[in-house]
């Protein structure tokens, strides 16, 4: 069987501010789909888009959070607020029925840096290593195989996610040896896409980043809430589909995790 860990992220890779929550924490979500289950998710949500955008078959909007939020692009519709609880309803439904696994890491940098001892120093490679340990963990437990694809970001971030991909592909990590990466992951190398590609399962990870970032912080007392009614939604529908220890059901750990 052949899997697909879609990954994006939320936050500053390089700044710390203790007071700014976008600088001080950076959070990569993850979420995993086999082939069938996919395919099917993909027409969803091309239907989905079909029926709440203006649609062009032949460049076809791409949904990401932020332009949603603000009404950009294809999205300015949904400064109508009929059609945009018409639009959440539906993509909270979308979202709740389809078939995948989440993994969330979220890092405090302001708490990491102060771990001078710590040779793992780039924040982004560290949740990198966290994220791959649970899904070649949970893929290694199944019998399964995947690889990892992500969002191109700027050079620099594409750099550090290459270099934290590569570097648990030649080595391993602290936690995971060898034998375990090779035997589960699929690639060499991480494949990194642009959003223009209209990649259903990197539109999905977009959508989730933010809100599953948050519920992180929310699960461990860092947060009253996840941002607002709707984001607070989001994170409930895809509470079911987190990364779980096998035997006891537990989410802290393991599906929702915060490094300090």
């Amino acid at each position: 069987m052949s899997y697909r860990l879609y990954v994006d992220e939320t936050g500053d890779h390089f700044r710390s501010d203790p007071n700014d929550l976008g600088q001080r924490y950076l959070g990569l979500t993850g979420v995993c789909f086999d082939r069938e289950p996919y395919f099917q998710f993909q027409a969803e949500l091309e239907e989905f888009k079909r029926k709440h955008l203006p649609y062009d078959p032949d460049r076809p909007p791409v949904l990401h959070r932020r332009d949603i939020v603000e009404g950009h692009g294809p999205f300015r519709v949904l400064i109508d607020d009929g059609k945009r609880a018409a639009f959440n309803a539906d993509l909270l439904a979308l979202v709740a029925a389809a078939d995948y696994k989440v993994i969330a890491i979220v890092i405090d940098k302001v708490e990491h840096w102060e771990k001078k001892y710590r040779s793992l120093t780039h924040p982004y490679h560290y949740c990198m290593e966290a994220m791959l340990e649970r899904y070649c963990g949970w893929l290694k437990l199944g019998g399964r195989r995947g690889d990892v694809m992500a969002e191109a970001r700027g050079k620099r971030e594409n750099e550090a996610l290459e270099t934290a991909y590569s570097s648990v592909w030649s080595t391993g990590t602290y936690f995971m040896g060898l034998d375990k990466v090779r035997s589960t992951l699929t690639s060499r190398h991480v494949k990194i896409e642009k959003k223009d590609r209209n990649i259903a399962g990197l539109q999905l990870a977009d959508l989730l980043a933010h809100p599953l970032t948050r519920d992180v912080l929310v699960a461990e007392g860092r947060l009253p809430d996840c941002g607002g009614p709707f984001a607070n939604e989001i994170a409930e529908a895809v509470r079911s589909k987190y990364n779980r220890q096998l035997f006891d059901g537990r989410i802290r750990g393991y599906g929702r995790v915060l490094l300090t």
